[in-house]
Parts: structure tokens; sequence; C-alpha cells
């Protein structure tokens, strides 16, 4: 907008309220205004009019003024509505930066929310103490199953954790894929307990390993270099 070609305040106000449209949006109960002109990449409407010393008003500081004359230093004028281009003067209401901060918080619109770590997010079921020991336990041997229905987590997660790629702030052990940690013997002999029909289930338990990583080892897809017979997958069969 180039500005309004006139010379008093008045003036300028009326035609500012001219340019001011109901909206479908409401707050406790009552239409938003929102200003029908130019709108700035912040999303806040911009006009231009020189007073004192003020080129550029947005429409909601602006509304501010003409009501009560001025906005006291150091404060901004918030919306209740969070409608950045609505004017009405019900919506609106003076806050510090902080109190704006806090504003955005409470409402979940912060362009960069907070980052949590660890048991400060507010959906964390472990904590530091937590996740400390289930690394011990995992290096010792013990069970994701076993973990999880401790801990009230799912399997994903203890195995997350306990390979690093989750809570990498809480020191402990890494312990690597089950897979990994069999040793060559250890492969030639699921593979040749599931070429004799050894259920994987079975296997499963008896090597501490996922019923997946004995299937993709009797199939060759892990350790493909370890000797053994490879188990072909039987369509539609019952493992």
């Amino acid at each position: 907008m180039r500005g309004y070609p006139v010379r008093t305040w008045d003036e300028f106000v009326e035609h500012f309220r001219a340019r001011l449209r109901k909206s479908s949006r409401k707050w406790n109960g009552t239409c938003c205004l929102e200003w029908t002109g130019a709108i700035g990449k912040h999303g806040y409407g911009n006009l231009r009019y020189d007073h004192d010393g003020t080129r550029w008003h947005k429409p909601h500081r602006l509304t501010w003024i003409i009501k009560h004359g001025s906005i006291p230093e150091g404060m901004s004028v918030l919306h209740h509505c969070d409608n950045k281009p609505c004017a009405n003067e019900e919506h609106l209401f003076l806050g510090t930066a902080k109190d704006n901060h806090d504003d955005m918080r409470s409402k979940q619109r912060e362009a960069n929310p907070p980052r949590y770590v660890g048991s400060q997010h507010p959906e964390s079921k472990l904590n530091e103490d937590q996740v400390a020991s289930i690394k011990q336990a995992r290096a010792r041997g013990i069970h994701v199953k076993v973990l999880a229905k401790k801990y009230g987590v799912t399997h994903t997660r203890i195995s997350q954790i306990s390979r690093g790629k989750g809570w990498a702030h809480v020191s402990g052990p890494i312990t690597k894929s089950a897979s990994k940690q069999l040793n060559e013997q250890q492969v030639v002999s699921i593979r040749l307990a599931r070429a004799s029909g050894i259920r994987i289930k079975e296997l499963a338990e008896q090597y501490g390993v996922s019923p997946q990583a004995i299937s993709k080892i009797s199939r060759g897809e892990r350790r493909p270099h370890a000797s053994g017979p490879i188990t072909k997958c039987k369509q539609g069969a019952r493992s």
C-alpha cells in the first residue's frame, strides 16, 4: 500500500476502519475484524501513515492506539484469537515479549519449538537412571522382550536405546544388533536346525534373538558369508 492521500488523523482512521471486514473466525463469541489491505511477509497487515513519527502501522497495533492513545514502552499488542490480520479491539491485549513467548508456547504455535532431552519430554515413559539400567542389562544379555515388559515400552524402544540410537546423552555400553553378536558356529547351527525343520520361535528363544533375525539368517539375508544350508521361505507355510 502506498499510503493514504489524506492529511488528518480522523480521515485516516475512517479509511482504516472501512478496510476491516468481519471474518468467520471467532474468539469468545465475537468475530474477528480482519484487515483487507496489504499483508506483510509475517502475516500481519501493513498500512502507511506518518503519525507521531511512525510511518508504517500494523492494524492490530493501530486499533490499540486509536482506542487507548498509545502503547506503553516495552509492551506489545497481542492476539487472544491468534489471527494476525485481526484488528478487533476485544481480541487484543497488552503483554511483554515474555508474555508473547509464553502465549505461543501454551498454544503450541512456536516457529522453533523447544527440543526436549530425555526425561524432559512431557511424554517420556523413562528417566535417565532407567535408561542406564537398560543399557547395562542388554550388555549382560537380558532379552529385549524381558526389558520391554519390565519398563512398559516397546521392543523397538529397548533395541534403539541399547544400540545408542536413542537417549544418546545417557552413558552406558552400546550393544550391537543381536544377529551380529552370534558367532560363526552359532549361525551355522541355526541354518542346520532350520533345514532340519526346527521352528523359528524355538531357535529365537534358544539363541536370545528375534524371530526375524533367525528367519533372515536361515534365508541367507544376514551373515551371507557364513556356511550352512539356506532355507527358502515356503509360501503359505507357518514358522
